[in-house]
């Protein structure tokens, strides 16, 4: 398990330190004093479906101000408005988050997508598509500003806590922007959001849920029932009700604050992201094959859900041809192929249903031409 080194003495040597007796410690605590703003960075481009018309995607990109780190978390941040009206990343609300969160030592960012007119599912589904971009952006971007790419979160208020959790938890990648890079998340922070909570799977990324209790445009119902379903489903949650807080949440931008300086320290800084390094980075000019996710998968907690075992199995291929992707027990017996015939160069995913299947040890293959990759995989009890 890799952690950050998070001792105070650490960060005194090259970061912070208060007067004695009074230390302060980054990621948690503002230890930069000013951060570098560059505005209205291209990071993918979409047609957008109520238009038709293909839109440059910007973000707004926030960095402490002489940060030496090599490897940094990012958040990227995503604005609301009922997807909507005009693309607010200038928004105070989330630029305010940005720069205390950049002060904290994270890079972050405040992103802009296609606007649909009306909430519909293709509002959502572009919404989210242009999200998941931003994330494969920084990746493909990471040696440029020094990101760490096992640690990104998204967060949003509103159309964005929507946008945010699909991104997080829903699978199409969409055509936005970077293709080939993973677009998986460290950790979700959703304000005032709603989803379809059962795109939320065991093994999936750790979400906090802030939602004000007298919230008359997204029922605070809602909020109970993505907290119901991260139980059921065993994904780590902090549940945030604010009391008598409405919609807009502007008034409690402290505990805002503080809430998720909490939350990414727990999960992003101090946590191992088992479910990032899992979805490692996709090479989009090899052939490659990804340990797949979840590893291990549950049988008796997949059946306590109503459903078969099942987990997901990623691969690239390099150059187009013929290639096959089967599932075998530990005798060597195939079970299942998963993929065989003509491939693009490309990133595919490929779903095992281990429907009727005894607990134990499996393998899967991958061939490509003269190219062949094995790994193992665990289907538990």
């Amino acid at each position: 398990m890799r952690k950050f080194f998070a001792t105070a003495f650490l960060f005194c040597a090259g970061l912070a330190c208060g007067q004695a007796g009074n230390t302060v410690q980054r990621y948690q605590d503002e230890v930069f004093k000013t951060v570098e703003v560059t505005r209205d960075i291209p990071y993918g481009e979409a047609v957008n479906l109520g238009t038709g018309k293909k839109e440059i995607l910007l973000l707004d990109l926030y960095q402490p101000k002489g940060d030496a780190e090599l490897r940094r978390p990012v958040v990227i941040w995503i604005h609301g408005g009922g997807f909507r009206g005009v693309k607010d990343k200038s928004n105070s609300f989330f630029v305010t988050l940005a720069e205390r969160f950049a002060k904290r030592g994270y890079v972050t960012a405040s992103i802009e997508y296609r606007l649909y007119g009306s909430i519909t599912p293709d509002a959502i589904r572009q919404a989210y598509e242009d999200a998941k971009a931003a994330v494969r952006w920084f990746r493909a971007n990471a040696k440029t500003f020094r990101i760490d790419t096992t640690r990104i979160a998204v967060g949003g208020k509103s159309a964005g806590g929507i946008t945010s959790l699909f991104a997080t938890y829903a699978e199409p990648e969409g055509n936005s922007g970077s293709p080939g890079h993973s677009s998986a998340v460290s950790a979700c922070i959703e304000m005032a959001g709603m989803m379809a909570v059962s795109e939320m799977e065991p093994g999936e990324p750790p979400v906090l849920i802030i939602h004000g209790t007298d919230d008359k445009s997204v029922p605070y119902a809602s909020a109970g029932a993505i907290k119901n379903r991260a139980e059921q489903v065993g994904i780590p949650y902090d549940f945030r009700p604010v009391p008598g807080g409405d919609h807009d949440l502007s008034d409690h931008m402290e505990e805002l604050v503080q809430w998720s300086s909490d939350f990414l320290y727990k999960y992003v800084i101090q946590g191992a992201p088992a479910h990032v390094d899992e979805r490692a980075e996709l090479q989009p000019n090899a052939f490659q094959l990804l340990q797949n996710y979840p590893n291990p998968f549950s049988a008796s907690h997949a059946l306590a859900l109503g459903r078969a075992p099942s987990t997901k199995i990623r691969y690239t291929v390099a150059t187009a041809g013929e290639v096959s992707l089967q599932v075998f027990n530990a005798l060597g017996q195939e079970i299942q192929t998963l993929a065989r015939g003509p491939h693009e160069p490309g990133a595919y995913t490929r779903e095992f249903v281990a429907s009727g299947l005894p607990a134990g040890l499996y393998f899967f293959r991958l061939q490509a031409g003269n190219a062949v990759f094995l790994r193992k995989m665990i289907l538990a009890k």
